[in-house]
């Protein structure tokens, strides 16, 4: 994935080309996974991983983020760890 700076991504946010924008942690190694290939993962629908973030099974800021601006339509990532986590314990 190519690295932007502030400026490129204001830039780009002003014209109709989608920019992603992933959550910085102090742990480089998360491994964010996007919701279909979560659902790839657990072999399971969208629609139900989906269902899992609306109903608390995933919580936010420990299992996804949502790293969309537009609170309408939201765009989550997956720590693959913490997804892995909560099935093994």
């Amino acid at each position: 994935m190519e690295k932007k700076s502030l400026d490129d991504i204001f830039e780009l946010m002003g014209t109709e080309n989608p920019v992603e924008v992933i959550p910085n942690s102090r742990n480089t190694s998360i491994d964010w996974r996007s919701t279909k290939q979560i659902a790839e993962i657990l072999g399971i629908s969208r629609y139900k991983v989906l269902e899992w973030v609306r109903s608390g099974v995933f919580q936010a800021n420990v299992h996804y983020r949502n790293i969309s601006f537009d609170k309408n339509r939201p765009t989550y990532r997956f720590d693959l760890e913490k997804i892995n986590q909560l099935f093994e314990g």
